[in-house]
């Protein structure tokens, strides 16, 4: 099969000098099937073939897919103690839909996709935005629907809402934070940054743009004393709510329109 020789060839140059370590995996199909993943698995074991992770593709506007494809195939994986270990879990393409969308060009595409983000990054291993830049819309519109972070290069590539999502997105800091309770449209993810401040981010993805939500938010092993909770919103507004606390939990209400994404940052001011 085309697994094999790539194997094979992975496999020879490794025993060269000065090669670098790689990844070899698979298959990166349209949609997570079972009868893929079990294929591959028994032909790399039965075979001793490199064999480093599995791949596939999920475009969904419910983003409980995203978890779901996760749980599954971590269950098939169990079935394969060989490969448990090691093996890791890629989604090699994800989004909203897998045909032309307005998604792709609005701020529920951005809410989508920091939410998509949120909620892979606490499940697999490594997962791949669909696609860099717009490809040529025939009808010479610079949004079209297409998958693109940027629009195509004759309109100045330029940063869709999508791509701001994912920038604001990269302002939670590196130590990351338990977050429990998250609802079907509302997925959260939090951090300690480098100052030791408790940063969170909430975005509420609904591609009906009906869902609205006071967001209730605990947050736990604090110190008493009086806190900040600064709120910047993806849109550009700012809210600041003063919060007190005589024990080691604090609690507040963030409100939420349809598809917007806040970042938050608790201060302990006193």
């Amino acid at each position: 099969t085309m697994y094999t020789h790539a194997a094979i060839g992975a496999r020879n140059a490794q025993q060269r000098p000065n090669v670098q370590n790689f990844y070899l995996g698979g298959p990166a199909v349209t949609a997570l099937y079972k009868n893929w993943f079990d294929a591959l698995a028994k032909h790399a074991i039965n075979n001793n073939l490199k064999y480093d992770f599995f791949s596939w593709h999920r475009y969904d506007h419910q983003l409980d897919v995203f978890e779901q494809d996760l749980v599954q195939v971590r269950s098939w994986l169990a079935r394969y103690p060989q490969l448990a270990p090691t093996l890791e879990l890629h989604v090699t393409e994800w989004g909203s839909d897998s045909e032309n969308h307005p998604a792709y060009d609005n701020s529920y595409g951005a809410a989508h996709t920091v939410a998509g983000a949120m909620t892979l990054n606490q499940l697999a291993d490594k997962a791949f935005v669909f696609e860099i830049e717009d490809g040529k819309d025939p009808n010479n519109q610079e949004y079209w629907g297409r998958w693109g972070l940027l629009t195509h290069q004759d309109f100045g590539a330029n940063p869709k809402p999508r791509y701001q999502g994912l920038i604001f997105l990269d302002r939670i800091g590196t130590q990351r934070l338990s977050v429990t309770g998250q609802g079907t449209w509302v997925k959260a993810i939090a951090a300690r940054n480098d100052a030791g401040n408790t940063q969170l981010i909430l975005a509420n993805a609904d591609v009906n743009n009906t869902n609205s939500e006071l967001v209730p938010i605990t947050f736990t092993n604090l110190e008493p004393g009086t806190y900040s909770l600064k709120l910047e919103y993806f849109d550009g507004r700012t809210q600041g709510i003063k919060l007190i606390t005589t024990t080691n939990i604090a609690r507040a209400e963030v409100p939420m329109t349809p598809n917007s994404i806040v970042f938050g940052e608790l201060v302990r001011v006193e």
